[in-house]
C-alpha cells in the first residue's frame, strides 16, 4: 500500500505538471509564475486528495486507490490557438494514458526478465495511471472530463455551464463538489474497476480480473 501511495502521488503530480507545461507551451505563464512547474512534490500535494483520501481508501479496504494533487492554475484568456484550452485540460489524462501504455507494453515484452518486486511495481504504475485517466474522464465538475467538454462547447453554452458550476460551488463548496463526485463514483466503481483491469490485461498480458 505504501508503494501504491507513492506511485499515486507521483502520478497525480505528473498529471498536474502536464496541465501546467501544456498551458505554458500555449502562451500562458500562470502556472510558471505561481511556481507550479516545479518537480518539488510539496508544491503540488493536496492534504486531502493526496494523503487523506488514499489513507481512508486503504483503511476501508477499497480495491482501487485514487486521489488528486492541487490543481495547476491557468488563464484561458492567455492561451493561443482555437483548441488550446482543450489540449491544456486533457494533457493530464493523456500523460496518464501514455505512462500506462508504456509500462504495460514494457511488461508484456520484458516481464519475463523482471523480478517479482519490479513486476509488481510496473503493474501498480499501469493500473494507477489507467484509473486516474478513467476517473478524470468522468464529465463531472470539477474533473477534467467536464472541463474538456466545456472547452469545446459553444461560447454561450460554456458561459452558462461555468456560471452554474460557480453557483453550485458557492453553495456547497469544493468539498461538497468532491462528495458529489464520490457519490457518482460509488455507483461507478465496479464497472470502472473492471474496465481498468481489462485494459491493463490487454497491455501487460497479465490476467488481473477474477
Amino acid at each position: 500500500m505504501l508503494i501504491y501511495i507513492v506511485i499515486l502521488i507521483i502520478s497525480v503530480i505528473l498529471h498536474e505538471l502536464a496541465h501546467g507545461y501544456t498551458a505554458y507551451s500555449f502562451g500562458d505563464s500562470t502556472a510558471k509564475d505561481a511556481g507550479r512547474l516545479s518537480p518539488n512534490p510539496i508544491k503540488h500535494i493536496d492534504p486531502v486528495g493526496s494523503l487523506l483520501v488514499p489513507f481512508l481508501l486503504i483503511v476501508t479496504g477499497s480495491s482501487l486507490l485514487f486521489g488528486w494533487a492541487k490543481p495547476v492554475p491557468y488563464n484561458p484568456y492567455n492561451l493561443k490557438g482555437k483548441y488550446s484550452e482543450f489540449f491544456v485540460v486533457s494533457a493530464g489524462i493523456f500523460l496518464n494514458i501514455v505512462v500506462a501504455v508504456t509500462f504495460g507494453l514494457f511488461y508484456r515484452f520484458f516481464g519475463d526478465f523482471l523480478g517479482p518486486a519490479v513486476s509488481a511495481l510496473v503493474l501498480v504504475i499501469v493500473t494507477v495511471n489507467l484509473f486516474l485517466a478513467a476517473f478524470n474522464l468522468l464529465p463531472i465538475p470539477p474533473l477534467d472530463g467536464y472541463r474538456m467538454f466545456a472547452s469545446i462547447a459553444p461560447y454561450k453554452v460554456k458561459m452558462a455551464l461555468d456560471q452554474r458550476v460557480s453557483n453550485l460551488i458557492g453553495k456547497i463548496g469544493y468539498l461538497g463538489m468532491f462528495l458529489v463526485v464520490f457519490i457518482f463514483l460509488y455507483f461507478l466503481i465496479t464497472p470502472l474497476a473492471r474496465t481498468v483491469f481489462w485494459i491493463a490485461e490487454l497491455l501487460s498480458g497479465v490476467p488481473l480480473l477474477h
